[in-house]
């Protein structure tokens, strides 16, 4: 029985990382998460008794401090999906390293979403959309864990079913994979915050933040992502996956950037 619960640990460990990587797929379209962030909930509900949002007019420093704001929600986003747990000599070890990881975890998704739930009720379309997504989706992943640490308070580890562990540790990837979608895909847009568009089509629209916003917000994207970055590269080096919150943040960068 311990070999077994030992190659399930390793099985384990991968499914919860994995859980954090997008695939370069296009499962979920564009439409699917609109309809997503349509839906009535409590935060749709606050965003409707107040003001139509408005575009483009926000000022410089509202900008930058919402965009500071989004980047520390990511950054904190990114260590929480990291796996942290203890090291276990015995299943029972296991279980309860597993539990307690997820446990916190949890929590602190929690307290994200609380965060991203005050973006969502910014009076800007761009800056209220980006919100939205990202309480949708770390919500759905604070659901995934309340459901993990649910079952694995349910293991008797003199007994372990193997293949509803290998289930679970399935359902939790499958899940989290899908709130990453969700929040790749809703906070895509928004560089769009940094774009002044012209009344005329034709014009195009110029870069809202000065030379010294723009420094700024990269200057705050180093300080918080250039170790991440490298994490990453190391990871799709090995791998050929990237993390969700390193591909938003390494595409924000490139936009004030132009690099590709």
């Amino acid at each position: 029985m311990r070999r077994n619960i030992t190659i399930v640990v390793i099985l384990a460990v991968i499914a919860i990382i994995v859980g954090t990587i997008i695939f370069l797929s296009n499962d979920n379209k564009t439409e699917q998460i609109t309809a997503n962030i349509t839906n009535p909930d409590e935060v749709a509900k606050t965003n409707s008794v107040q003001n139509e949002p408005t575009y483009g007019e926000l000022t410089e420093q509202e900008i930058v401090d919402h965009t500071f704001e989004l980047l520390n929600i990511f950054y904190r986003l990114y260590y929480v999906t990291q796996d942290d747990s203890g090291e276990a000599e015995t299943d029972s070890e296991f279980v309860m390293s597993m539990l307690t990881e997820s446990m916190n975890d949890k929590n602190k998704l929690d307290d994200l979403a609380l965060r991203s739930q005050a973006l969502a009720e910014t009076n800007d379309k761009v800056v209220s959309l980006t919100g939205m997504s990202l309480f949708l989706g770390v919500t759905a992943l604070s659901e995934s864990h309340q459901s993990f640490v649910d079952y694995l308070r349910s293991v008797d580890t003199d007994d372990v079913d193997l293949a509803e562990f290998r289930y679970q540790m399935a359902l939790f990837q499958s899940k989290n994979k899908d709130a990453f979608n969700t929040i790749v895909e809703g906070t895509a847009m928004f560089p769009y915050v940094f774009i002044k568009f012209s009344e005329n089509e034709d014009e195009g629209g110029t870069i809202a933040l000065s030379e010294e916003g723009q420094q700024k917000v990269l200057a705050e994207i180093d300080r918080l992502f250039s170790d991440i970055f490298v994490e990453d590269e190391q990871w799709h080096t090995e791998t050929g996956n990237r993390n969700a919150v390193a591909i938003i943040v390494q595409n924000y960068r490139n936009f004030l950037t132009g690099e590709e």
